[in-house]
């Protein structure tokens, strides 16, 4: 699938804030950070993942993968 610039700076930013949410709630960063730190971080990572949401392309991948499906059973 070809993504355009715009795309994949979209998706980055859906990957990376889910990363900052693992990072948070995974390692010891949320008992070494203060409580505003903590909140401007999960926004931060929140905004991320919902802006970088709507540009994955979910239609043509599932459009992908009900095709692989429908040529596998062709050839069955």
């Amino acid at each position: 699938m070809d993504f355009s610039e715009w795309q994949w700076s979209r998706i980055f930013a859906f990957v990376a804030g889910f990363g900052v949410l693992a990072l948070l709630s995974l390692g010891e960063l949320s008992q070494t950070l203060s409580d505003p730190v903590q909140t401007v971080l999960l926004a931060s990572a929140a905004g991320l993942v919902f802006n970088g949401f709507p540009a994955i392309p979910w239609r043509r991948a599932a459009a992908f993968v009900n095709r692989s499906e429908s040529e596998r059973n062709r050839r069955d």
